[in-house]
């Protein structure tokens, strides 16, 4: 088979593989879909971050048919699937408590391990997850990463009459915005510099859509000058998670997703002085967050600002284009011309 393998920055190469074969509860899936997201960007540019020294098949967002299964009972050869990406070891403390995604010994597809930007993968069955029948692989692709913001969703935990910030309107934004559309029904604000960006979360349902310039003005006419409750920062953009805690009010929370490119400094004074709260996002808890992105995905079927990549341009039209900034939309390269 085919892979697209990361051997070290700026480094990746089209490359043949071995087939893989289904044993020891991996399953063998043949890949239809696989989504590029801005920590695959990274470590093309500036890698290794997270990813070893050795050469890993990228790819942790991705479906495809199971073609071959050590549980034929469970998951049957020609199931649709969609992998969480993410593999634990569901018996150290933080797996005990439910907290899969800080499992001691945790490692991701297409990050720490093969991934699935190849024609086939081998994924552990207990990462799969059946699509829904009629969902088209263009939007059940998206599940992993919704699941990302979902998990940060259900940590903010935000309460019905909270007025919501949400700074940043990329990928990851788009599926906080998602998530946040799910559960929470106050207003939602949503802040970015790209107008295309503020035309999608409006479209999504959001609030009101701005430019940072404007974002003042927004939140206290809501909130009659006393802040937001809630602020999402999914940006990494430097200095915003300090602009994140200028825009809460009192006793406020704000709720760290973005990753920055360095160190952040933040004024702690205010932000003891206001009691203000600040929580933290990784990953998803796949068991939980992937079955809810999947029945998301199925009765909104959102309208999402995508850019199919054919499996031979992944490296340019994907890897390159995102890491360089040239990308409108969340990367999406297609197997269907790659056999």
């Amino acid at each position: 088979m085919r892979a697209w393998v990361y051997h070290g920055r700026g480094d990746v190469r089209l490359e043949e593989r071995p087939d893989p074969v289904a044993s020891d509860g991996h399953a063998v899936v043949c890949v239809t879909r696989c989504a590029l997201c801005g920590t695959d960007a990274s470590e093309y540019a500036k890698g290794p971050i997270m990813l070893p020294p050795a050469p890993t098949i990228l790819g942790h967002e991705f479906v495809g048919v199971v073609t071959e299964t050590p549980d034929p009972v469970g998951l049957p050869v020609g199931a649709r699937v969609v992998s969480g990406a993410g593999v634990s070891c569901g018996s150290c403390r933080r797996c005990r408590e439910g907290r899969t995604n800080l499992c001691e010994s945790y490692s991701t597809l297409g990050l720490t391990r093969d991934g699935g930007l190849a024609e086939q993968a081998l994924v552990p069955v207990r990462t799969l997850y059946a699509v829904p029948d009629g969902l088209p692989d263009d939007l059940a692709v998206l599940a992993q990463p919704l699941a990302v913001g979902l998990h940060a969703v259900h940590r903010a935990a935000p309460r019905p009459d909270d007025v919501v910030v949400l700074v940043g309107a990329g990928a990851i934004g788009t599926f906080v915005l998602l998530g946040l559309l799910d559960v929470h029904a106050g207003p939602v604000v949503v802040v970015d510099v790209a107008e295309q960006s503020l035309a999608s979360a409006r479209l999504l349902g959001a609030s009101a859509a701005v430019s940072p310039a404007d974002v003042d003005d927004a939140v206290a006419d809501l909130t009659g000058g006393r802040g937001a409750d809630l602020v999402f920062e999914t940006s990494g953009a430097p200095g915003a998670l300090d602009r994140a805690v200028a825009l809460l009010r009192r006793g406020g929370t704000v709720q760290a997703v973005g990753l920055p490119p360095g160190r952040q400094e933040v004024d702690v004074t205010r932000l003891v002085l206001a009691e203000v709260d600040i929580r933290s996002s990784v990953a998803h808890v796949s068991d939980v967050d992937m079955p809810r992105a999947l029945r998301i995905l199925d009765e909104r079927r959102p309208s999402l600002s995508t850019v199919m990549v054919p499996f031979e341009g992944a490296l340019g039209e994907g890897l390159r284009s995102l890491a360089e900034g040239r990308s409108r939309g969340k990367v999406v390269v297609t197997m269907d011309d790659a056999t």
